[in-house]
């Protein structure tokens, strides 16, 4: 240690200064050159001292004395000498580093970490002795160093002149860091301390920074393979986080903020771009399947950050592209189809607004359900059609206002993904149809709000039928009030005037728009005389307030409820012969009776489907505790014929609509290439449509003149007017 200056030394120079001041005898220059070597030889010999670790025999004060004194004789000649001080010790450490090279990692770069911190020490102790030196050089003289920036300088070209240590330096420190990367236990203050001396050398980006990044890269790189090979992917992105999160913690101990970045990106591009084709396949459709939110969310965050947002929403699209096409063409659960698909839907509606919090993603998540329900053009339309009719029958039952708000947004959400939404306009008509005239629909509110949702996502002209309907059975019920109202005696006096029973029948007529409704067969059937009577007095009554319509009555449409005697002792039932024109409607009534809930009717086979070999007889077991007994009729599922006949009827009104959009395209362009009027054309349809069907139309509009081609080039099209 370097001693202190007590307080009579102190004194005692102040009063030989004194001395000499009051003399007017100048020194010799010999005497003068014979007092600067002496203070120099006490200042090198202090040098030495603070550099050997040992005290110094003269105090620091006089130290400080003897250099002010120095420097006023000759301050470039003191400025060399302590250089050359300064080169000599530092060759004496070289020498002791170069001897403990073979040393173990860790201990060599403890040594290194040692002499680092020791030789700083020193440099600040000797610059504290030479302190007005260190002042006087710095401003009077731009060209000159300070003594610190000497000592570095010295330091830097000394002991790291060529790659013996330096080199060494570098492999140790790297060898430390990848065991502290494999799970050792590294002091970080040795590695700090070895990246600070680096740095504050200005050689850490030559000496230290490149082989690390390539050790980090080469580490990474088969980490990321190894561990891509053994682990599932949930696993494998938490192993991205721990590895990311010890890197930061290694940036923040002992690295300089220069390398944060670098080393940041050598860790994702090695384990997260460079393992894309792991991270973004199979294993990621497991987690989309399993729902696994929390990984899903964390490893496209992780995926961010290497820029492969759009990789992985490609991957997200090939998912759903390949589920919705399994269910969509797994024709023998068709009767599933909506209700995997409603499920599906929602899974990936999570998985973008709970995982990825992303909702740019949304249009290409509608982009491929819109293709892969067109892969069976008609069939999704048709499920959905049916699958809302359900829906509104009895599943609406029990449910809050907000549960159905719900349930129909789900279902219209998938709706909306239908591209040949006419098809499914066609279908619906003859669900809604059914509901309103059976009486099966489970709230008239719903329905109205249905057709709203409806009119809301296509328009006033998409719903104007089903807004018709539901009009026609509101004014319906308004005309059944004010029918009997208006008859002056109950109505099944005047129907029964000669008849020798107590009652006759009560009729409820609803009259229908036949543009809003479907297309009904007539069927030709001996309807009683006491309901024809009733009819013809409600027309009377319909016509008296609507002239110039006409009623044409649908007996397969109507209900009736029938009353009866039985005896109670030897029970039988009434027979009521009906003709029936129609052998489906024979089947549905024959089905109602023996195969329903209340089976009054009996049939020598199993199961619940009629067929034409039946044979049916009076159930004689039947008994029931009500007096009045609802044999419902039952509504027996669309035929494959109804809806190839339903879906011919769409083609054929798409026809039309071809046509017209045809002939409006050409009178507006007067004349158009095949290309440019196929092109227009598909803009303007709302369904899809092949180009086969668009030439076949073409040819008919030719032949019905209004198109020709052009005579000069044939693959134009000129609008005849």
């Amino acid at each position: 240690m370097v001693a202190g200056l007590d307080g009579s030394c102190g004194r005692e120079l102040r009063v030989l200064t004194r001395l000499s001041s009051s003399c007017d005898v100048a020194p010799s220059p010999k005497e003068t050159a014979d007092h600067g070597q002496n203070d120099w030889d006490v200042l090198k010999e202090a040098m030495d001292a603070i550099h050997e670790h040992k005290s110094t025999k003269v105090p620091l004060q006089h130290l400080h004395f003897l250099a002010h004194r120095q420097t006023s004789r000759s301050s470039v000649d003191l400025f060399n000498k302590i250089s050359e001080t300064f080169k000599r010790h530092i060759h004496s450490r070289r020498h002791k580093l170069i001897s403990t090279i073979s040393s173990e990692v860790e201990d060599f770069l403890l040594n290194i970490a040692n002499d680092w911190e020791d030789f700083l020490r020193y440099t600040r102790l000797t610059r504290s002795v030479f302190i007005h030196l260190d002042r006087l050089t710095t401003t009077t003289s731009s060209n000159i160093e300070c003594l610190w920036d000497v000592s570095i300088r010295s330091f830097r070209q000394i002991l790291y002149r060529d790659d013996v240590l330096s080199s060494k330096v570098s492999e140790n420190f790297v060898i430390a860091l990848t065991r502290l990367r494999n799970g050792q236990a590294i002091s970080f203050s040795v590695l700090r301390s070895v990246s600070n001396m680096l740095t504050e050398l200005g050689i850490y980006t030559v000496c230290l920074e490149t082989s690390l990044l390539y050790n980090t890269a080469q580490f990474y790189q088969t980490d990321g393979d190894q561990s891509a090979a053994s682990m599932k992917l949930a696993m494998y992105v938490n192993h991205i986080e721990k590895r990311l999160s010890d890197e930061i913690t290694y940036c923040n101990q002992f690295l300089p903020a220069q390398t944060h970045a670098s080393l940041r990106r050598v860790v994702e591009m090695k384990l997260i771009a460079m393992q894309k084709d792991f991270l973004l396949r199979n294993e990621l459709f497991k987690l989309f399947e399993q729902e696994d939110l929390s990984s899903v969310g964390r490893l496209y965050k992780l995926i961010l950050r290497v820029n492969l947002a759009m990789n992985f929403r490609d991957a997200l699209n090939a998912y759903i592209k390949n589920e919705g096409e399994k269910i969509v063409n797994d024709k023998q659960h068709d009767n599933e189809m909506v209700n995997r698909l409603l499920l599906f839907k929602d899974r990936i509606q999570r998985i973008i607004e709970s995982a990825l919090c992303d909702k740019t993603l949304q249009a290409s998540v509608r982009t491929q359900f819109s293709d892969f329900m067109s892969k069976r053009a008609n069939k999704p339309a048709e499920l959905i059609a049916i699958y809302l009719d359900s829906f509104l029958r009895k599943e609406i039952k029990g449910k809050t206002e907000e549960e159905i708000d719900q349930t129909l947004g789900r279902i219209l959400g998938l709706f909306r993904f239908v591209v040949g939404k006419d098809m499914f306009m066609a279908f619906y008509q003859n669900c809604l149809a059914r509901r309103l005239l059976h009486q099966k629909s489970a709230s008239h509110d719903s329905e109205k709000l249905v057709v709203a949702k409806l009119k809301h996502e296509c328009g006033p002209d998409f719903t104007a039928k089903f807004e018709g309907m539901l009009h026609d059975i509101d004014l319906s019920a308004q005309f059944n009030q004010e029918f009997k109202e208006v008859v002056d005696m109950p109505l099944c006096q005047v129907f029964l005037q000669t008849s020798q029973q107590t009652s006759g029948p009560d009729l409820y007529v609803n009259v229908l728009t036949a543009s809003h409704w479907p297309t009904y067969e007539p069927s030709d059937v001996i309807v009683p005389p006491e309901i024809i009577r009733a009819q013809e007095l409600f027309c009377k009554y319909y016509c008296s307030k609507h002239r110039n319509r006409k009623l044409t009555w649908q007996p397969s449409e109507g209900q009736c409820i029938l009353g009866a005697t039985f005896d109670k002792l030897n029970l039988s039932c009434p027979l009521v012969r009906v003709i029936f024109s129609d052998l489906f409607e024979l089947k549905r009534t024959l089905q109602s009776l023996a195969c329903g809930k209340t089976r009054v009717l009996a049939k020598n086979s199993q199961g619940k489907e009629v067929v034409e070999a039946d044979k049916f007889m009076v159930n004689y077991k039947f008994s029931n505790e009500r007096r009045r007994i609802k044999i419902n009729q039952i509504q027996l599922k669309q035929t494959q014929q109804e809806a190839d006949a339903t879906a011919e009827k769409v083609y054929h009104d798409r026809n039309f609509a071809i046509d017209a959009a045809i002939v409006r395209i050409m009178k507006a362009r007067k004349r158009l290439s095949n290309n440019d009027l196929f092109s227009e054309l598909f803009q303007q349809l709302k369904f899809p449509v092949k180009h086969l069907d668009v030439k076949k139309r073409i040819e008919i509009l030719l032949d019905r003149e209004y198109l020709e081609r052009d005579p000069e080039d044939q693959q134009c099209f000129k609008y005849l007017a």
